[in-house]
């Protein structure tokens, strides 16, 4: 009876790999003399036994978990609402799975990921049951493949443990409350391929310290910082890509704006409650 082994020997057992009859013999030696051992060999194949079979399971095992190993359609299905994007693709709809540290596969079932569509994530989805929502609640990390072209409206909006996302290259386009009440949030990096914020993209982001908006983005829309506290890496605490100053977040008294700027966009100083003057040089040719 396996309550008769001693801790050694059920540890050995444990530990050890058996890779042919001889290392049988051997563990069988390492019993106790007062155990009585009746072997019972059921459809021995050595390779089942071997080092890289071992290995090759650790390691789909391994992939599995990162979601990057192959799987069904339907497995899939299990995990992501999914729909066509038209052009021989998959919108990722909505996130069905229980992992909390995600990363979105590339491809499934030889059709790309391209885009992740609006609330896919988000704890605010509509119809959401509460278990649903309590799993998003969840969510510290996303990885977004560089197949992904576009990430919709709202799509990660109130997964408020997300603490890390890695956004690839290849998005073009950030929508409205994309990240909105994200409140644990601290940093993230914005590709050169963006060009365009949604209005509310980062609104209540209440950690966020570290954000990096490359020239490349032509477009940021009201409110995209609302109720953040991100005093940015700009001069004076504000947001300027390029030639645009899209948003004050500083605290300044009195604000000069560089003459690097030609344009000031929409709402780009409201709620600046301590504000006493404005110099605006005779760079800026609009305002917002």
């Amino acid at each position: 009876p396996i309550s008769d082994l001693n801790a050694e020997t059920v540890q050995y057992m444990v530990n050890e790999k058996i890779i042919d009859l001889e290392d049988i013999d051997m563990l069988i030696e390492k019993f106790p003399d007062n155990i009585e051992i009746k072997p019972i060999l059921l459809d021995y194949k050595p390779k089942n036994f071997s080092e890289k079979y071992i290995e090759k399971q650790e390691n789909d095992k391994f992939e599995k978990e990162l979601g990057i190993k192959e799987r069904t359609l339907n497995e899939w299905k299990k995990i992501y609402t999914l729909s066509d994007d038209g052009k021989n693709g998959y919108i990722i709809d909505s996130y069905k799975g229980t992992d909390t540290d995600i990363i979105i596969p590339n491809a499934i079932k030889n059709k790309k990921i391209t885009a992740i569509g609006a609330s896919a994530f988000s704890t605010y989805q509509e119809r959401l049951t509460d278990d649903k929502k309590n799993i998003r609640n969840k969510i510290t990390s996303i990885v977004v493949p560089d197949t992904v072209k576009s990430i919709g409206g709202g799509a990660f909006s109130g997964c408020r443990n997300l603490k890390s996302i890695t956004i690839p290259n290849s998005v073009k386009n950030i929508g409205g409350h994309t990240f909105s009440d994200c409140s644990s949030l601290t940093s993230i990096t914005i590709p050169n391929s963006v060009t365009s914020i949604g209005s509310g993209a980062f609104k209540s982001c209440s950690s966020l310290t570290s954000i990096t908006i490359p020239n490349s983005v032509t477009s940021i829309r009201e409110m995209a910082f609302d109720e953040t506290p991100w005093l940015g890496n700009q001069p004076k605490g504000s947001i300027i890509t390029g030639k645009v100053l899209y948003k004050y977040t500083g605290d300044e008294k009195n604000v000069v704006i560089p003459d690097s700027v030609t344009s000031i966009g929409n709402y780009a100083f409201s709620d600046c409650s301590s504000l006493t003057s404005i110099t605006i040089p005779n760079s800026v040719t609009s305002i917002g």
